[in-house]
């Protein structure tokens, strides 16, 4: 159960962000947040959302200080194979854009994983603006990069290819 908070009156004063701010933000930029079990992911509370064909972890980290919007793209090939050219793909990302940071991980079966993922500072409260636009950054931000980095693996898809070079994510 979560604390009773103080609403600020202004929409532009930074508050507390919780998991209800979170699925309600979510639900007003009109996605379908779907409840994740506390087993699915470290946090107490988290969503997931459907972007195309994009599956987005929306949760916060153990102790509230940070948002995460990270998305998982589960290759099914084993991660010795892939590695050298998953973390070039990474590493190009990673080097010509800001957000979100990409990486490789090995899962429990051996098989690589490419995550992007978007971190955003709220320990100090965001404005129901803020949280919104950085909702909508993250994942946004996560399409771009997934289509990236499947294209420069030689997996992208129709609609992968059809994001544009000015999505979000290119500063």
């Amino acid at each position: 159960m979560e604390s009773l908070r103080c609403v600020p009156d202004d929409p532009a004063t930074p508050y507390c962000v919780d998991s209800e701010r979170i699925r309600q933000t979510l639900l007003s930029l009109e996605y379908d947040p779907e409840p994740l079990s506390k087993k699915s992911l470290v946090s107490a509370a988290a969503y997931g959302v459907w972007v195309g064909e994009y599956f987005f972890y929306v949760c916060q980290t153990k102790r509230n200080s940070h948002l995460s919007v990270r998305t998982v793209w589960q290759t099914h090939k084993p991660y010795s194979a892939v590695f050298a050219k998953a973390f070039a793909a990474c590493d190009a990302w990673n080097r010509k854009r800001t957000f979100p940071t990409a990486y490789l991980l090995k899962n429990s079966d051996g098989e690589a994983e490419i995550v992007a993922d978007f971190l955003v500072d709220c320990r100090r409260g965001l404005s129901d603006l803020q949280l919104s636009d950085n909702l909508q950054f993250g994942l946004d931000s996560g399409c771009s990069a997934m289509a990236f980095l499947k294209e420069v693996m030689g997996e992208a898809t129709p609609a992968s290819l059809s994001l544009s070079e000015d999505s979000p994510g290119n500063v």
